[in-house]
Parts: C-alpha cells; structure tokens; sequence
C-alpha cells in the first residue's frame, strides 16, 4: 500500500508545502496548476511565478527535479483557457516547495 502524505506551513511572507510517500513504488510526481496569469520561470531547483501585474514570488524545490509543462484551466463547461504547471519528480520519497513573497 502506498500512502501519500502532505503537509502545509504557512508563516509570514512564505509557505512550504513538504510531500512524503511511504510504501513501495517506481516514481513520485507533484504538480502545482497556476492561474492562466500566471507564468512559471525555471532554473534547475528554484524559479519565479510572474504575475500579469508585474509582482514575482519566488519558489525553491528540495528532493525533487522541476519540470514546466503545458496544461489548461477549465473555469466552466467548454471554456478552455492554457496555463501552466510546475510539475516536480521526486528523487526519493519526500520532496519540499517553499514559495516566498
């Protein structure tokens, strides 16, 4: 059995969000979905999200290697607008983002 486990710490002026998977498996994949405002910027394990008003938060990964894809936000039925998605391989079985602002 494998158990997913994730846990959310919020302080002033961050969050980081640490995911654990216990049991036997192959690979670990997290995604984080952003706004369609949203633009992902990647270098190696941090990077910026960039807000259509020109405000930047930045991000840091541990355990895991970054990867931003394509993807698509679904706000209602038949409306498809594109965004992005910062998808994250885990390196073993834990990994952690911390987002600052």
């Amino acid at each position: 059995k494998v158990c997913h486990e994730r846990e959310w710490c919020l302080s002033l002026g961050r969050l980081v969000i640490k995911d654990r998977v216990r049991g036997p498996f192959r690979r670990a994949t997290g995604r984080f979905y952003v706004h369609p405002g949203v633009r992902i910027s990647s270098t190696e394990q941090r990077g910026l999200l960039i807000f259509q008003d020109g405000r930047e938060m930045s991000w840091e990964l541990r355990g895991a290697i970054p990867n931003v894809t394509a993807s698509s936000y679904h706000p209602e039925f038949g409306r498809v607008i594109d965004n992005q998605c910062l998808q994250v391989e885990f390196q073993g079985n834990s990994a952690e983002i911390c987002f600052r602002w």
